[in-house]
């Protein structure tokens, strides 16, 4: 059974080596390695790397146009894997595999459809997430569902790490449903149309605070576009970032969304029900540090007013 696996570089790094240790993988098709820097220079991403010395041939592309569909058909393959790999698989790309496709999404479908259900599944405060390995279909994460497996949050994961725990939940699911395709063993069930619920795009500006929201909805923020876009917000046009922060657990400290004090070596903060409590963060140009030491440096910072995005 040949194997082709889209992945990108987050949850791939993680998930493809396990799957290629137990099932070898035929091909990899990944995004192109990045310019960075002032020289432009090519920076091979962590998948690339890893696919490459596993020596697993790579394909690199941006698209799944006819050339991509040459290289792939080369391979006749069976069966195409795919992991948060960030682009839609039309059925022309379909035809080249004999079996179909399964795809690993970090959600308990039909609820966080999209491309970020993992920020999704904290950001509406869910008490559970999960991972599904559906089959794919050429409308959004609506294939028959594979496997499923849930588990319960505290409320105090980030996205990186559900990242992390998804890729371990996911790749053993995967290898599963591949093993049950390679035995003649595999079963789906149609995904229900109850429930669904859509997740979309984040985008660099996602981050920005609105102070008019509640401290709770803004420390799912915090932790849910972290470690990006990560969430910032400004000071006399001074951008900080705030890395770590939680919800106060005592009254209103000002009339003022916005408004600052400092308590117990923190720093308190106004917001349209309730106060968040900062504990981590960063001031444009410098490096990240605690509350207490962040104020040392910048005595009068709590005189100030964050400036809030809705503003």
């Amino acid at each position: 059974m040949t194997i082709v696996c889209a992945a990108s570089d987050t949850l791939g790094a993680l998930v493809v080596p396990y799957i290629h240790q137990r099932i070898p993988l035929g091909l990899l098709i990944t995004q192109p390695d990045r310019r960075v820097g002032r020289g432009r220079k090519k920076r091979e991403s962590t998948l690339s790397n890893i696919a490459r010395t596993l020596s697993i041939p790579i394909y690199q592309t941006n698209h799944l146009k006819s050339d991509a569909r040459e290289v792939v058909a080369s391979y006749k393959p069976d069966v195409l894997v795919s992991v948060a790999f960030g682009r839609k698989f039309g059925p022309r790309f379909m035809e080249q595999f004999s079996w179909g496709g399964l795809n690993l999404h970090p959600s308990l479908l039909p609820r966080h459809r999209g491309c970020s259900p993992l920020q999704a599944a904290i950001l509406q405060g869910d008490d559970t997430f999960g991972v599904t390995v559906q089959e794919i279909a050429q409308e959004m994460d609506a294939g028959n569902i594979v496997s499923q497996a849930q588990r319960t949050l505290q409320g105090n994961e980030t996205y990186e790490h559900l990242v992390e725990e998804s890729a371990i939940i996911g790749r053993e699911l995967l290898v599963k449903a591949l093993l049950a395709i390679q035995n003649n063993e595999y079963k789906s069930m149609l995904q229900s149309d109850r429930g669904v619920s859509y997740c979309y795009r984040i985008e660099k500006k996602s981050g920005e605070i609105a102070w008019s929201l509640s401290a709770d909805y803004i420390s799912r923020m915090i932790r849910a576009y972290h470690p990006w876009p990560g969430t910032y917000t400004f000071v006399s046009d001074v951008r900080i970032k705030i890395i770590e922060a939680s919800v106060y657990d005592g009254p209103d400290i000002s009339s003022m969304i916005g408004a600052m004090i400092k308590k117990h070596d923190r720093i308190l903060v106004q917001c349209g029900e309730g106060v968040l409590s900062i504990e981590t963060l960063q001031y444009e140009g410098q490096k990240k540090m605690d509350a207490k030491s962040f104020l040392n440096g910048h005595s009068r910072f709590c005189e100030e007013v964050f400036v809030s995005s809705d503003t």
